[in-house]
């Protein structure tokens, strides 16, 4: 697996942060927020220069916050973004959006699937993949959910994003078997720990079965992004790298250096 962690920031000082935390504690990238890809205004150059040397990192995509737009408009909304995600190599455009329950016949399952298929071709002609996050309280909450949407829905054209938080407040219980039922949709993971309150917090600090987790994901083969999803509120970008890094060597993912000891080789951009 590719390991990334996806953080938000507040300005544009704090985004140059956490791509460098994040290369220090040695992530193979960054799945970056709307903060952090709208600095450059989809243009390439100033991407580039905004971020120097560190800018590799945004290689493990961007998070794409469609809140309750229309459905119709996704494609259109989501053109130039793909394109700009082309340019700056990022290899995963996430969407996530809180589209409403209002309707959850088979019908508008299919119809969603027809959907996120345009945006997939328009991906797919960039060289981009993309993927839909399940989300709690919207439309793409539950197994059920999920299972209404894959049976339309053509994983090489748009894939699920797993977000193990989101999906525990979705009420999938079983989050291996969750990863196991829908092993074939699955081409980004968003790893996020939660609290007995239902407040999002460090991994391993949560009441989540992380380690169940991490072994399906293993049993399945998956080889494309684990991204730690780190939200916690009060952390700085240091502490969320490093922390999550740490339960990650704990859990195997990452391998220890000798004698236990971190290994913090920043990564290169090649």
């Amino acid at each position: 697996m590719k390991i990334a962690i996806s953080s938000p920031s507040e300005t544009p000082d704090a985004a140059r942060t956490l791509f460098r935390a994040a290369q220090v504690a040695g992530y193979d990238g960054v799945q970056m927020k709307p903060q952090q890809y709208d600095l450059a205004k989809s243009n390439r150059q100033l991407f580039m220069e905004h971020f120097g040397d560190c800018a590799c990192m945004a290689r493990a995509g961007m998070v794409v916050y469609l809140g309750r737009a229309d459905l119709e408009t996704w494609p259109e909304t989501l053109r130039p973004v793909l394109a700009f995600a082309a340019e700056i190599e990022a290899e995963e455009v996430c969407i996530c959006s809180s589209v409403d329950r209002s309707d959850i016949s088979m019908d508008r399952y299919h119809r969603v699937a027809g959907i996120l298929h345009d945006v997939g071709k328009i991906a797919e002609s960039h060289s981009v993949h993309v993927s839909l996050h399940n989300h709690a309280g919207c439309l793409f909450e539950s197994a059920e959910d999920l299972d209404k949407l894959t049976q339309s829905l053509d994983p090489s054209l748009c894939g699920i994003t797993f977000d193990t938080a989101h999906a525990a407040k979705g009420g999938m219980a079983d989050l291996g078997g969750c990863i196991k039922r829908f092993r074939s949709f699955i081409s980004n993971v968003h790893l996020k720990d939660v609290s007995e309150e239902g407040y999002f917090c460090p991994l391993g600090q949560g009441v989540l079965s992380l380690a169940e987790v991490l072994k399906s994901l293993n049993a399945i083969g998956y080889d494309r992004w684990l991204v730690v999803d780190e939200e916690t509120k009060g952390l700085s970008a240091e502490q969320a790298c490093s922390m999550s890094m740490e339960f990650l060597m704990a859990e195997g993912v990452v391998p220890q250096a000798e004698q236990g000891v971190a290994q913090r080789r920043g990564k290169e951009c090649v």
